[in-house]
């Protein structure tokens, strides 16, 4: 059971950071979008 959380957690955190880096790429190509 407890192996499957800490599972669950660092799945939550991978994601966590890939919408992260998603977030921020987008936000650079709007300023830069809005820069131009």
């Amino acid at each position: 059971m407890e192996i499957r959380i800490l599972f669950i957690i660092l799945n939550i955190k991978d994601i966590w950071n890939n919408l992260m880096d998603s977030v921020l790429c987008i936000s650079i190509e709007v300023l830069i979008m809005k820069g131009d």
